[in-house]
């Protein structure tokens, strides 16, 4: 099942190679190590060996990796995390003490909702921690969850590809918003008078038309598109000053509504409800933080995603 020269490799030579790597540079990686510079030069012919590469030449500025050191670097990383994480899930992982930084990759809307109450648990049962937001939908984040880019994505994810987990956190309906005089100036909202009017869309970074748009094509309504932007809150605004309506979920309209001066209409058609899903990479399953980052998510995942004027 395994080739010979597997057989030949053991964790330190592994631990070896990672930190001549970082370091590029024998007597600090030896110290990494917890090894001598002779040990550790042993080591390094051991896995030159193994891999019939030199995999490090020495520079007048360092050791430098060759193109194949270059290439396995990676899977040695992840070798050992996961590793590492078999070890680390053995022993009482302790919240309180953690001064990690969980990297989550999602929308606009759900950071508006989610970012405040998840600070708040973060502050309160691992305050040396950080919390890191960035942009990610269902397009990007799965390569971005390969490449340790983020730790867990949230998002309206459907399929996801083989390797990654996904639990779901909510299903919600889809809302329209316009400005406060939209029906005194224009009909009671119906389909008639949605179909009607003017719309902005929602056209998130990664995606080429509104989710929104394509449910339409299999149907025989379309909107009428005035404008397309990338966030809910330009869309927002957009609507609160013109005649323009907006479909986009209840979370960021019943948290910035108020805000804007907006109305909030129940849909006037069928509408599908968007379902966000947490999704991570399946070694993190090994990784005692973002297992415990996870769970503290899914158990309180119903005051994370509650919006301020639900709380009041």
């Amino acid at each position: 099942m395994f080739s010979p020269a597997l057989r030949q490799l053991d964790i330190k030579l592994l631990l070896a190679f990672h930190e001549i790597y970082n370091e590029r540079h024998l007597t600090r990686a030896a110290a990494q190590c917890g090894l001598t510079q002779s040990a550790l030069s042993q080591s390094l012919a051991r896995l030159r060996a193994i891999f019939g590469d030199p995999l490090f030449v020495r520079t007048s500025s360092g050791m430098r990796p060759t193109e194949r050191a270059d290439a396995i670097a990676a899977s040695i990383r992840d070798v050992l995390v996961t590793l590492g994480g078999i070890v680390d899930a053995t022993a009482a992982f302790d919240p309180a003490n953690t001064e990690r930084c969980l990297s989550i990759g999602t929308y606009q809307f759900a950071t508006i909702t989610l970012a405040p109450h998840l600070l708040s648990l973060f502050q309160r049962y691992a305050p040396k921690a950080q919390i890191k937001f960035t942009h990610a939908g269902p397009a990007e984040a799965p390569h971005m969850l390969a490449r340790r880019e983020i730790d867990l994505a949230i998002a309206p994810f459907d399929d996801i590809p083989d390797g990654l987990c996904k639990t779901i956190l909510m299903t919600g309906d889809l809302v329209v918003a316009s400005s406060r005089d939209w029906v005194k100036k224009h009909d009671p909202l119906n389909a008639s008078t949605y179909f009607a009017a003017s719309h902005v869309s929602i056209v998130n970074h990664g995606l080429q038309a509104d989710p929104l748009d394509a449910y339409f094509d299999n149907t025989t309504h379309r909107r009428k598109i005035a404008i397309s932007v990338p966030h809910y809150v330009t869309a927002l605004h957009l609507v609160s000053c013109s005649n323009l309506l907006a479909t986009l979920p209840r979370k960021p309209v019943d948290w910035l509504g108020d805000r804007r001066k907006l109305a909030i209409h129940p849909a006037p058609v069928s509408l599908p409800p968007i379902t966000l899903s947490a999704v991570w990479h399946q070694r993190s399953n090994f990784d005692p933080f973002v297992v415990w980052a996870i769970g503290l998510i899914t158990s309180h995942r119903s005051s994370l995603l509650e919006t301020s004027s639900q709380k009041a």
